[in-house]
């Protein structure tokens, strides 16, 4: 009997990453959106079976109990909202769904304090910090500069960002009142460049697959949806990537996931953060030959995962987030030369799939001209690009 593949997440290009990865090997998906939306635009493909979107968790998991079936069905997260609700009630489902899971625990890994003091336990290097709560004091005696993050990812955004310069800076960053109310304030680390492990890991992290890492060397913003060249690890990462096993684990960890670090001008490498779930970024590793997606499903449903793993080969890809990597060019961090070089260079794109690209180029053109407005503005100097950076 043929295992149905089931994808929650948001309407965003890491949804589609998933399905386009599953399509390509013949598997078409299911689909829910979280959080409720009443129009679908972003996740469109031909390998979609059903999507739906409910405007209430509970319903989510009320219609995944109602799935009849005499197999296990896969399950695939790609938000954390979607990882935490479903480890949340891994109990309900672990009967029914092959799931990304920490057996109930997944919503405290994401607290970056969480995932701070496990990378320590094995050894990873972690950037000085200190937790501010609204309502206290500003925490005294900070080394500036300092990059900001909210202490999770469910009840924070990237709004939360921004590197400050002074006492005075950060201290107007901290009177936003829409901050999350828990926020990481670490050392600022200037890197040579910052890397993802993208891998999955099956059965607890007893076999985990990291094919290689990306490269990013972005100049000013701090986020990671950004241009970037995905390849092969070297001599110089086998320590951060042995101790990056072992901290997954140690978490007990189940599923597709991402791990950030950045490197510093000494050649140290820092952690920051996992990511348990599929990263926005995991497309590019489909295009380098390792499908991810794939392997946790042949892992779920008994199919020969380790023969896909052996069989699969390494190629370096050149990833580009062409909507995104336009918005830098729109805000100043790439010139137009750039961005137009670079995305013509890139075989691996956030958006771009061949054969599968409803309205692509209608939606492309669209937002290039809606973003020729905002450029105007910044050139008139009416408009400031974020302070967290673009992507």
């Amino acid at each position: 009997m043929r295992h149905n593949a089931i994808i929650i997440g948001a309407d965003h290009h890491n949804t589609l990453g998933v399905v386009r990865s599953l399509g390509s090997k013949g598997i078409n998906s299911d689909v829910i959106i979280i959080p409720y939306r009443n129009k679908i635009r972003k996740v469109k493909s031909k390998y979609i079976n059903s999507i739906k979107s409910f405007p209430d968790d509970r319903q989510i998991i009320s219609e995944l109990l109602g799935m009849e079936s005499c197999v296990k069905q896969v399950l695939l997260a790609t938000c954390d909202i979607a990882s935490s609700l479903l480890d949340t009630n891994y109990d309900l489902l672990k009967d029914k769904f092959v799931l990304f899971n920490s057996k109930g625990h997944l919503t405290d890994l994401m607290s970056k304090e969480t995932m701070c003091h496990l990378a320590m336990e094995v050894g990873l290097n972690i950037p000085e910090y200190t937790i501010w709560s609204k309502g206290t004091d500003m925490p005294k005696n900070i080394e500036f500069p300092v990059i900001t993050k909210a202490i999770s990812s469910i009840d924070g955004n990237k709004s939360d960002t921004a590197v400050c310069q002074s006492d005075e800076e950060l201290r107007n960053f901290l009177k936003n009142p829409d901050l999350c109310p828990h926020i990481q304030i670490e050392k600022f680390i200037q890197k040579e460049f910052e890397f993802q492990f993208i891998g999955v890991s099956l059965d607890g992290g007893e076999t985990i697959v990291i094919p290689g890492h990306s490269h990013i060397v972005r100049p000013n913003g701090v986020q990671n949806t950004y241009y970037f060249q995905y390849k092969e690890n070297d001599k110089s990462f086998l320590t951060t990537l042995k101790l990056t096993k072992d901290f997954i684990r140690k978490s007990g960890y189940s599923g597709l996931f991402s791990v950030e670090f950045l490197r510093d001008k000494d050649g140290k490498d820092y952690f920051l953060e996992m990511n348990f779930r599929n990263d926005g970024n995991a497309i590019c590793v489909t295009d380098a030959g390792y499908n991810l997606p794939y392997i946790w499903y042949l892992y779920a449903t008994g199919g020969n995962y380790k023969t896909e793993i052996a069989n699969s080969k390494f190629r370096s890809v050149v990833f580009c987030p062409e909507f995104f990597y336009f918005k830098d060019y729109v805000y100043g961090e790439i010139s137009f030369m750039t961005w137009l070089k670079d995305t013509i260079r890139a075989n691996s794109y956030t958006d771009y799939w061949k054969g599968d690209n409803h309205l692509y180029w209608i939606r492309l053109l669209y937002f290039i001209m809606s973003q020729m407005r905002i450029k105007i503005q910044v050139i008139r100097g009416k408009v400031k690009a974020p302070k967290s950076g673009i992507g």
